[in-house]
């Protein structure tokens, strides 16, 4: 009798088998990893269409903010522009035109055009990054002269700009232009709740006043009617107004100007009626 040699898989066979699981396995591996990685570069490829699509629509919201913010910001001195010259055009209308009145309108038009200037220039820097040198400026002045600006239409409505100002304040490195836009949409705020509102006191008081070695005050204050109690947390927000052609931006613009220089900005119901907006700035150290 011849003896049967053993086959290999009789001598072999457990190792052949786990050889075979593993290279099922490792076969099967290997698909999942190519299932897996055709999965996140599909993944990827959404994503990247959908941040492509975020950063339109980011643009887009921006480039229709700085659309409103410049449309707010020009409008002031470009309805100034217009007013002055409707009154030239009736001064020159007359027999005998005044010359030393059109001197006068001359001198408003390049005034408002100036700052119209500065507006825009103001914008281009935001936009590029090139850093803006720091500045000082006297908050009384800045007072005074955004007062001069509206003291035709209070003048006309019989309302009394008045200011009770700190001779004494020192400096405070701030942007003039900025700072004025801040008081600027405040009192045009104010004069547009008083204008028609009947109020006793016709009258919109500034004042001014040093908290401290460090905090400089102002307080704009109109007796007009006070602010409702759930609007006083949002009257700083973006797009709120009360305003019928309103754009709900001025407010929100002062409180970001009022922040950027480190300051602080809100607003309260007076107990003897009106409303007073308070910012705080710090001064400049000695």
């Amino acid at each position: 009798m011849v003896a049967r040699q053993p086959t290999a898989w009789e001598q072999y066979g457990w190792p052949i088998a786990g050889f075979s699981i593993a290279l099922f396995l490792q076969a099967v591996l290997i698909v999942l990893l190519l299932f897996e990685r055709q999965r996140r570069a599909a993944a990827e490829r959404e994503a990247g269409r959908f941040q492509s699509e975020a950063v339109a629509v980011d643009r887009r919201i921006s480039l229709g903010e700085m659309s409103a913010y410049i449309a707010h910001e020009l409008k002031q001195p470009l309805g100034a522009i217009l007013i002055n010259t409707e009154a030239a055009e009736i001064i020159l209308r007359k027999a005998a035109p005044s010359i030393a009145d059109l001197q006068d309108i001359v001198a408003d038009i390049k005034r408002d055009e100036m700052r119209a200037v500065e507006i825009i220039d103001r914008v281009r820097n935001m936009i590029r990054p090139t850093p803006t040198p720091a500045r000082t400026m006297d908050l009384n002045r800045c007072i005074r002269d955004t007062f001069r600006l509206v003291s035709g239409r209070a003048a006309a409505n019989a309302i009394v700009l008045k200011a009770e100002l700190d001779e004494r304040l020192p400096e405070i490195a701030a942007d003039a232009i900025q700072i004025q836009q801040v008081i600027l949409n405040i009192t045009i705020n104010a004069l547009d709740a008083m204008i028609g509102h009947g109020s006793s006191r016709q009258e919109i008081v500034a004042r001014s006043v040093a908290r401290g070695p460090n905090i400089i005050e102002l307080s704009i204050i109109n007796y007009g009617p006070s602010v409702p109690p759930h609007a006083l947390e949002k009257v700083f927000d973006e797009y709120y107004t009360t305003k019928a052609d309103g754009l709900g931006l001025g407010l929100a613009i002062s409180r970001r100007i009022i922040l950027a220089h480190r300051g602080r900005i809100w607003v309260a119901n007076r107990d003897d009626g009106g409303v007073a907006f308070h910012i705080h700035l710090p001064a400049m150290k000695t």
